[in-house]
């Protein structure tokens, strides 16, 4: 019995992983050879002596594991940059890199890392498996375009999610850029603002002297969120940008950052600490 696995590129992690795998199967001793066919590296996989058909089935289940192994260590992340090349020409070669790792990201964090790729290799070589049990010859460019269609949708899915991930941090991030424009320009209408965020989601602003912040300041965005379905979040970022405070205290009990509280902190940096505890601290836990 002689399994043939021939490929273009990526032939040194072929040749490593099937000898690392193989020296797995205590079955029996299995030789490699190479040989070039019309620009294909082919390895030949040959048992050194015959088999009966349990031993063969094992083999090939080996063998099948190394080649899913191959697919996910030494060529998904190639399939996913042709991807991006191919289909989203206009990011740079450095935010494709960045997209690459989200990609790998999403692909093994659902239901954990080690569990995700487990169960993504297992069913690649199940595909490997069945093709096995009537073919002796995979070229692996074809396999996966053409037998793997299933794990491809897989791929590009995660690309969409990924992409999607990118393009909404790199929005966020012009934003940031764009409100701490709008505060450095401002002459600061108060020194210190303390920022009493309630357990309801609202908010109360307080001056260094702890009195409620002139409601000339709000009611023009009061305004606009009754009329524009303004949330809580966007008025408190409003308000903060229109008095440009020079430092912010904030008040808060969850325990958990929210991402008003995280755009507060971006925007306006090291002007931003947080109060251990005190009288607004009391009510907003009240609230």
């Amino acid at each position: 019995m002689n399994i043939s696995i021939g490929a273009r590129q990526n032939i040194d992690g072929l040749r490593t992983t099937l000898n690392s795998q193989l020296a797995l199967f205590t079955g029996m001793e299995v030789q490699l050879a190479e040989q070039e066919v019309g620009g294909f590296t082919f390895i030949d996989c040959n048992p050194t002596r015959s088999s009966d058909n349990l031993a063969e089935r094992i083999f090939k289940h080996y063998l099948a594991n190394a080649i899913a192994e191959i697919i996910l260590g030494n060529w998904e992340n190639g399939l996913i940059n042709k991807e991006l090349r191919l289909h989203h020409q206009y990011f740079s070669d450095q935010e494709r890199a960045v997209i690459s790792e989200k990609v790998l990201k999403v692909l093994n964090n659902c239901g954990g890392p080690v569990t995700y790729r487990h169960s993504r290799k297992t069913r690649i070589a199940q595909k490997i498996r069945d093709y096995l049990e009537i073919h002796d010859k995979l070229i692996l460019e074809g396999f996966i375009r053409f037998r793997l269609k299933e794990y491809y949708s897989e791929l590009q899915a995660a690309i969409t999610v990924a992409v999607d991930e990118f393009v909404m941090e790199k929005e966020y991030l012009e934003f940031i850029r764009l409100l701490r424009y709008f505060v450095d320009i401002q002459e600061p209408k108060i020194e210190t603002l303390h920022v009493l965020v309630k357990s309801s989601g609202g908010f109360q602003l307080y001056d260094q002297d702890n009195n409620l912040v002139n409601n000339d300041y709000l009611d023009g965005f009061v305004a606009d969120m009754v009329d524009n379905e303004i949330t809580y979040e966007d008025l408190l970022i409003s308000a903060l940008i229109t008095i440009a405070p020079r430092f912010v205290v904030l008040h808060v009990t969850a325990k958990r950052e929210s991402e008003t509280i995280r755009t507060i902190r971006n925007v306006f940096g090291d002007r931003v600490s947080y109060c251990q505890g005190c009288s607004l601290c009391s009510l907003s836990s009240k609230s």
